[in-house]
C-alpha cells in the first residue's frame, strides 16, 4: 500500500513536489531543523511519519500515535515559525501522521515583526477589538 492509494495524501505529495520530508522513523532535532528551514525557504513543506521515501505506507504503530503527535508539537513550535497543520491517515490498519508546513505571504511578512509587542499589547488590554 502506497500514498497513491489516499486522496488526501496523493494531493499533499503533489502539492509540495520536491518539498516532502518522508520518515519512517524519528528524524533528530537537527534533521528537522534543516527539513524546517528548507520548508521556509520553499514557501512551504510537508513531513509524512509511517512512509519511506519510496511512498510505501510503513505506518506509526498506535501506541506511538500519542507521544508521536505531542512530539512534534512540541518541536514545530519550537523550531517552525509559520502556521503548520497535523493530521493522521489510516490506510490499510497503518497510521500516517502528516504535517503540513504552510508559508506565510511575503507581503505579510512585516507583520510578523510585531507579533510580540501586539500580544503583550492584547494581555495589557490597550488593543480594542
Amino acid at each position: 500500500m502506497g500514498i497513491d492509494d489516499s486522496l488526501i495524501l496523493s494531493t499533499l505529495v503533489r502539492r509540495y513536489r520536491e518539498h516532502v520530508l518522508f520518515g519512517t522513523c524519528w528524524p533528530d532535532e537537527l534533521q528537522l531543523a534543516k527539513a524546517f528551514s528548507r520548508f521556509e525557504c520553499s514557501h512551504g513543506g510537508l513531513m509524512l511519519l509511517g512512509v519511506d521515501p519510496a511512498g510505501t505506507i510503513i505506518g506509526v504503530a498506535e501506541t506511538d500515535l500519542g507521544r508521536a503527535r505531542a512530539r512534534l508539537r512540541r518541536l514545530v513550535g519550537r523550531i517552525y515559525r509559520n502556521v503548520s497543520e497535523m493530521g493522521l491517515v489510516q490506510l490499510g490498519g497503518k497510521n500516517v501522521i502528516f504535517v503540513v508546513f504552510n508559508a506565510v505571504p511575503d507581503h505579510l511578512e512585516p507583520l510578523r515583526e510585531l507579533e510580540p509587542a501586539i500580544r503583550l499589547r492584547e494581555e495589557l488590554g490597550l488593543l480594542s477589538a
